[in-house]
Order: C-alpha cells, then sequence, then structure tokens
C-alpha cells in the first residue's frame, strides 16, 4: 500500500515506538528501513531520532503569547537606515568593482535580507498573537547552520515544509523512485542506491525553488546550486566520515563545529551572488571571479564606503544592530527563550526594555 507524504509523517509522529514504526513505514510503502529514514531526516526530524538514544535534558515549556513579539522583532530592519544595495539594483553587476568590494557587498546583501525576511516574519507572528493566532516560526538561526542542508531546515521553515509535503515525499516515494533505489543497490551499492532518490528530489526542489525566485537564469542557477551541494554531501557522506576519522577529527568538537559554520556562512554567501545580481546571469558569473582573481583592496577606502551612501552615524547603527541580532542569536542557539527571561523580570525593568526597543526604532 501506497502511503501520502501526510500519512507518513502522521503516523511516525503520533507512533510511541518510533523505532518499530519506521519498519512498519517501510514495509507499507515497499522499500527499505534506511529509505525511510533518509527520508524522514530530510523532511526535518533529527538525526538523533535514529540513533542510540542519549539522556536529553527537558526542555522548558514554550512562553505565553507576548504582544512585545510584534516590537522587539522590528529592530533588524530599520527602515530609516538607507541601505546600500536592493534586490533590484545592487550595483555589484558593474565591472568597475573589485573582488573585495564585490565581498563586501554580498555580506552586507546577506545581513539585509535575513533582517528584512526574518524581522518581517517575527512582526507578522507578533501581530498574529495580539488577535490570539499562534503561527509557526519561520526562521531559526540559519546563520548557524553546519551544512547547506541544515541551512534550509532553518530559513524559510515554511516554504520548505510546502515542498517537502508535496513534492519532495510523493517524488520521492513514488514506485519509480523506489525501484531507481532498489536498481541502485543492486548495481551502484548499498549506500549510492538508497541515496540516488533523495538526491534526485532534492534537486527537483531546488529547481522549483530556482523558479519560485523568478523566471530568470540566474534564480535557477541559484537554486541548482544548493540542490546539487546536498546532493553530493548525501552521495559522499561515507568518504567524509572516513576523513575525518583518519585526520583524527571529532565532528562533535566545538572548533570543527565552528569551521562547519563558517564554511557553510560562505557558500551560502557564494549562492546570494546569484540571488542579488540584477544584471544577469553573466554578471553574477564575472562578480565571483573576481572575487578570486581581482580583488582591487586599493578599492577599500574611506571615499568609497562614503560613496555608498550611509554616513558614519548609519555604519554605527548598522554595527550595534548586528551585534544585538549576534547576540541574540547565540542566546538562542544555546536554548535560552528570550521572552521567557524578559516575562521574569520585574515588571519595571521588563517594560524598560520594551519602550527602550520602541524608542530604537524611532530615533
Amino acid at each position: 500500500m501506497q502511503m501520502t507524504d501526510t500519512e507518513i509523517l502522521g503516523k511516525y509522529n503520533r507512533s510511541d515506538d518510533k523505532k518499530g514504526m519506521v519498519q512498519i513505514l517501510a514495509d507499507l510503502n515497499g522499500c527499505d528501513k534506511d529509505t525511510i529514514q533518509q527520508i524522514l531526516i530530510q523532511g526535518g526530524v533529527p538525526e538523533s531520532e535514529f540513533a542510540p538514544k542519549k539522556r536529553r535534558k527537558r526542555q522548558p515549556p514554550a512562553p505565553k503569547p507576548d504582544p512585545a513579539k510584534a516590537t522587539a522583532a522590528m529592530p533588524p530592519e530599520d527602515e530609516s537606515l538607507p541601505l546600500p544595495f536592493s534586490d533590484d539594483d545592487m550595483g555589484i553587476g558593474d565591472d568597475e568593482y573589485g573582488g573585495a568590494m564585490a565581498i563586501i557587498a554580498v555580506l552586507m546583501y546577506s545581513i539585509q535580507l535575513y533582517a528584512d525576511f526574518s524581522g518581517g516574519i517575527d512582526i507578522v507572528i507578533g501581530v498574529a498573537q495580539l488577535f490570539g493566532v499562534t503561527m509557526d516560526e519561520n526562521f531559526r538561526q540559519p546563520y548557524f547552520s553546519k551544512s547547506i542542508g541544515e541551512f534550509w531546515r532553518r530559513w524559510h521553515i515554511t516554504l520548505g515544509t510546502w515542498m517537502k509535503d508535496y513534492v519532495f515525499y510523493p517524488f520521492c516515494l513514488s514506485k519509480a523512485m523506489n525501484k531507481f533505489g532498489k536498481w541502485g543497490k543492486k548495481h551502484l551499492g548499498e549506500h549510492v542506491g538508497k541515496t540516488l532518490p533523495i538526491c534526485l528530489s532534492n534537486l527537483l526542489i531546488f529547481f522549483i525553488v530556482g523558479i519560485w525566485h523568478g523566471a530568470e537564469w540566474r534564480y535557477i542557477m541559484y537554486g541548482m546550486y544548493n540542490g546539487i551541494i546536498i546532493a553530493f554531501s548525501n552521495l559522499v557522506e561515507p568518504l567524509y566520515k572516513k576523513c575525518l576519522h583518519a585526520c583524527h577529527i571529532n565532528p562533535h568538537k566545538k572548533w570543527w563545529q565552528c569551521v562547519q559554520i563558517l564554511r557553510t556562512f560562505i557558500l551560502v554567501n557564494i549562492g546570494w551572488v546569484f540571488d542579488c545580481s540584477a544584471a544577469g546571469m553573466g554578471s553574477a558569473v564575472r562578480m565571483i571571479k573576481r572575487m578570486i582573481t581581482d580583488l582591487r583592496f586599493d578599492q577599500l577606502n574611506a571615499v568609497m564606503f562614503k560613496s555608498i551612501g550611509l554616513k558614519p552615524a548609519d555604519y554605527i547603527i548598522l554595527a550595534i544592530g548586528c551585534i544585538v541580532v549576534l547576540i541574540i542569536s547565540i542566546l538562542k542557539e544555546r536554548g535560552v527563550q528570550i521572552r521567557a527571561a524578559v516575562e521574569a523580570k520585574p515588571i519595571a525593568v521588563r517594560w524598560l526594555i520594551y519602550y527602550g526597543l520602541i524608542v530604537a526604532i524611532f530615533v
């Protein structure tokens, strides 16, 4: 019996015996247990669900809906601050700029995009709570991701969920993909055989994501860039683990996780080049080339920064805003519930924080 994606997720989430349910789902869908596990992992189920059980710390209860969410979310996007690069006119496609300037432009675009997108969604969530409506979180510290796959499970979560339910699962669990997976295991090996259907499903999803961003080649390339990295990572995962073991690297060490976060951040920003280069695909390719071969550090001077259109005070506001967002993100990444911590403060302190945020928005 072929189950729908909703039924698979529902049965797994409602089951008390997760391990046994994986085998049941595999039998019902005519595939093996490893394939179901890989699909569930891609669908957002933590990989630790399929590892030996470990004692987990009890998570604190979620805080009550707080109207302050709407105002606390506003600082990431300060509309009074002139943005040097917009989606329609990034100003970085011209060959007159060197690679160093292009790198700074992409980093600023990365900040703008996250502040605009995540901050706007937080405002929507806060306003909805004022009317008693609880909405799902849409961003979960994506720039702390250790892989591109994890990044897309933290960035625009609702879009990813829709894609998984209506594209990934129906395609990956189709009879054709099950047959293809069995053929792959027989001719290409166990790991490659069970991973290929997932890789093709991811490539299909990110091709659609590219079209969803816009009907241009640069957007298609943006989607395929992410899909190819994720597919390649899945295919070479055993080799990756062997290399770590050979180099005596413990993947759970903090320093290595920091390396993974930095690596992922760089890969994400390379992808942003295709997203932000308004002049087209050719301009994006030339821009990446200049980042490698023609940095022109001499352009990084006071005159250049002044020509962007930002005043010294604007740079200070930008720096303070980034520091605040970084600190809050680190605390949330460590499991600190910011709103619950604020609610625990005396009422005078709590409202002082609220009014401080409101003043910061309008000053």
